[in-house]
């Protein structure tokens, strides 16, 4: 018999017939089991998929190092599927990340410049009334036209697009050090 929750639940299916009440327990068993071998089948997916980008990410550095035209999307074929390997230009960098990224490089470091602070200013406009918050946004939009900024988030980081590509004239060494600090994403989709 099934455990019982912790619940003061009723059962739901308490005044069923028995054949009804059958069909019930091998329905709840095999949805338990379902839902667990579910779990199990994406836990090891995971750690494939660990595994896989590791790898990946190492034969990434090697085959672009150096490389005039870094190429970004490749293949990779098992013994009966293929899949494609595609590295994007995303990075989620923090003020904690850019400053460990540039002392393992050296400030002097011509990669050193990709990685820079935004400033970006937050205003809390909920003492204004509506007309004064309207008036407000009419003058912001004005001066962030005339400065050709764009709109007011947070203090964040970013990582120049060029950094990608000129990442390649560093060592796999090198690559690898700023990965544990800066993870590429790996995006793998079966072809």
């Amino acid at each position: 018999m099934a455990k019982i929750t912790d619940t003061t639940n009723p059962e739901l299916f308490a005044n069923s017939d028995r054949r009804t009440q059958r069909n019930i327990l091998l329905s709840v068993d095999a949805i338990v089991d379902a839902v667990r071998q579910t779990k199990e089948a994406e836990a090891a997916e995971k750690d494939l998929k660990a595994e896989f980008y590791t790898l990946a990410k190492a034969a990434y550095w090697e085959q672009n190092q150096q490389a005039e035209v870094p190429l970004h999307t490749f293949d990779a074929t098992g013994k009966s599927e293929a899949v494609q390997v595609n590295f994007p230009n995303t990075y989620n960098l923090d003020k904690d990340k850019a400053v460990r990224i540039i002392n393992l490089l050296g400030k002097t470091h011509p990669l050193a410049v990709h990685f820079q602070e935004r400033t970006v200013v937050s205003v809390d406009v909920s003492s204004l009334n509506k007309q004064q918050e309207i008036d407000f946004y009419k003058e912001l939009s004005a001066l962030t036209k005339r400065y050709k900024l764009q709109g007011m988030v947070d203090d964040y980081y970013s990582v120049a697009p060029e950094f990608h590509d000129d990442r390649h004239s560093l060592t796999p060494a090198v690559n690898k050090a700023i990965d544990t600090i800066l993870p590429m994403q790996v995006h793998v989709t079966t072809i």
